[in-house]
Formats: C-alpha cells, sequence, structure tokens
C-alpha cells in the first residue's frame, strides 16, 4: 500500500462497496427470512374436512328427513310440480267438475192412481180397488161412501149402479162381496144396487170402480 495513493474516486467506490456490505446484504436476508414466515403451510385436506365441534348451548341440528319449509321449492302435494308421466289421470276428473260424467237423470215416475173421487153434484164415485190384497172396501172409501149417498140423486126410484171392468168371476165375486157388506152398514140392500160391466179388461190387478145413480125405466 505504500506505493499506491487513494484517489478520491477510489475512496468513493471503496465506500459504496461498504455500504453494500453492511446495509444492503444483511436487509435482503432479512426481507427473504420474513416472506418465508410469512406463507402459511398448505392445509391437510383431512383436518379441513372435519366440522368445528358446535358449542355447548346450540341448537340441535334438524333432520333432512322432516317436511321441507313453506317456500323450499318443492311440494309433493302440488299436481303443477308433478312430471305428467307420473300423474293420476282421475286426479285430472275429481278435480275438473265439468270433465265428470253428468248425472244420469231419474226415470219418470209414473202418476199414482187416484184411490177415491166423489162428485156430489154429478151423483158420481170412483174407487181403486185390487183384489189381490184386500176383500173389503178401505177406510178411505167406506168413508166417502156415506158422502156419496147423501147426493142429491139419490132418490127412492133411483138405484146404485156399479160399473167395473170386465173381471173374471173369482174377482167379481170378491168385489160384490166387498160392496154388499159396505152399503148394508148404510142401510142400503142388495135389491137397490146393479152391477154393470163394461167392455174394457183391466192391465193391471188393481182397477177402477164407478158408483153412479140409475134409474130404471122398466119401473114406474
Amino acid at each position: 500500500m505504500r506505493g499506491y495513493e487513494l484517489t478520491d474516486r477510489g475512496k468513493v467506490v471503496i465506500a459504496v462497496i461498504l455500504v453494500i456490505l453492511i446495509f444492503v446484504i444483511p436487509a435482503t436476508i432479512l426481507a427473504v427470512r420474513a416472506w418465508a414466515g410469512s406463507t402459511p403451510p398448505p392445509e391437510d385436506p383431512r383436518q379441513s374436512a372435519e366440522p368445528s365441534p358446535l358449542p355447548a348451548d346450540a341448537p340441535p341440528p334438524e333432520s333432512s328427513n322432516g317436511p321441507l319449509p313453506n317456500g323450499s321449492g318443492f311440494n309433493p302435494l302440488d299436481p303443477s310440480t308433478q312430471d305428467p308421466s307420473t300423474r293420476d289421470p282421475s286426479q285430472d276428473s275429481n278435480d275438473d267438475p265439468d270433465l265428470s260424467d253428468p248425472p244420469e237423470d231419474p226415470p219418470p215416475a209414473e202418476p199414482e192412481k187416484v184411490q177415491a173421487e166423489l162428485d156430489l153434484a154429478e151423483g158420481t164415485m170412483m174407487f181403486v180397488f185390487s183384489p189381490d190384497e184386500q176383500d173389503a172396501l178401505d177406510d178411505q172409501v167406506a168413508s166417502m161412501l156415506g158422502e156419496f149417498l147423501t147426493s142429491p140423486h139419490n132418490t127412492l126410484k133411483a138405484k146404485v149402479a156399479v160399473e167395473m171392468p170386465n173381471l173374471s168371476e173369482e174377482d167379481t165375486s170378491i168385489l160384490i162381496s166387498a160392496l154388499s157388506d159396505a152399503f148394508a152398514q148404510h142401510g142400503i140392500t142388495q135389491e137397490k144396487l146393479v152391477y154393470m160391466k163394461n167392455q174394457a179388461e183391466p192391465s193391471e190387478r188393481s182397477f177402477e170402480v164407478k158408483l153412479f145413480y140409475y134409474l130404471d125405466p122398466n119401473e114406474k
């Protein structure tokens, strides 16, 4: 060193090298160590899959098998959400009353026969008789028979005509016996009764019998 003399430029270069060695290199080493210490180690997949423990006062988890809350987007009872291929056609017919079969109209009821009719002004009476079900006049007809005898057409010379269909002998005998007993209760004898048959034959076992007052032209 004795043979050389440092110039000003040499002093500056030496000063720069010393600054680099003292400050820059140690700062770089410290920065690398700090960066390496700040990077977190990779997580273990097994540790990340484990659930965190619940606190002691936390409510129990709800079961997934229970019914879904309203507004969850799935309603198994809503027909609009069902697959058309899995829907029951009977449900569609029950939901729409217009598609169901119209009720059948009941058959028209047959008009019931009037059991008895009385016209005092005309001196006529009509009633229904069934030899299969009765051998005497029913109470309604028997009661009306007393009113029939109060008609102004019931005079001393008038007889009571009994008009009946063309009946069999058995049915005729049952009807005559029933009428004779009923008139006898009102004091009317057989001599005042006249039995007449028309040409019609009854289509049913119940038939109409007509009573009216009759004047015999042979009697004076």
